[in-house]
This record gives C-alpha cells, sequence and structure tokens, in this order.
C-alpha cells in the first residue's frame, strides 16, 4: 500500500511542476517523503522544485541526498552542477560535471555545461 501511494503522490507533484504550480508540487513532495526519504525519484524532484522556486541551498540538499541513494546518477550529478552554476561555484560545477561526465562519457547535458564553464 505504501508505494502505491507513493506512487501516486509522484504522479500529482509530476503534474503540479509541469503546470508550474511549484508550492503546490513541494506540498506534494513532502508527502512522499515522509513515506519515502530516501526515495531517488521524490528526491529529485523536490530539488527541481526548488530550483524553480529560487531556493538554491533546499536544492543543494535534496539532490545531495539523491546522490547518497544513487551515488553513480548522472543525472543528480548534473542537477547538482546546475545548482552550482546559479550559486556561481564554478569550482564545485565543474567538480559535478566532470562527476557525470565520468560516469557516463555521453551525458550531453553535463558535457555541454561544462564546456560553456570552460569557454567563459
Amino acid at each position: 500500500m505504501p508505494q502505491k501511494v507513493l506512487d501516486n503522490l509522484l504522479v500529482q507533484a509530476q503534474k503540479s511542476a509541469l503546470a508550474a504550480r511549484w508550492p503546490e508540487a513541494v506540498s506534494i513532495l513532502s508527502q512522499a517523503f515522509a513515506i519515502s526519504p530516501s526515495n531517488f525519484d521524490v528526491l529529485t524532484t523536490l530539488g527541481v522544485s526548488h530550483v524553480a522556486q529560487n531556493k538554491l541551498e533546499a536544492s543543494l540538499t535534496y539532490f545531495q541526498q539523491a546522490l547518497t541513494v544513487a551515488p553513480h546518477s548522472t543525472e543528480a550529478h548534473t542537477n547538482l552542477g546546475v545548482v552550482y552554476c546559479f550559486l556561481r561555484n564554478q569550482d564545485a560545477a565543474v567538480s559535478a560535471f566532470s562527476q557525470a561526465i565520468s560516469l557516463d562519457p555521453t551525458c550531453a547535458p553535463a558535457g555541454k555545461l561544462l564546456a560553456a564553464i570552460r569557454a567563459s
């Protein structure tokens, strides 16, 4: 039963996020987080939802937690790098993007963002 509830909450949160109703998405995701605080999808969607609201420190926390759950996730490393870019922490961004690329050399988003940093 908890998995079905979690799945339903994730669907609702993703619909809210797609409609750019970020506070609503975070509220729903907070319920999902209470059920499963180590769920990768919950953590990354919370991270993205916080980025969309310019709550960068909170998003960092969620992406870092996602990496403890899935340390080989190029998605989480890339998202973390994006947040570091917004925070103007180029060294940390380069590290995060480089980690994503080392895990998957075909990770286009991380590759493009890393190239943009190096070109600036």
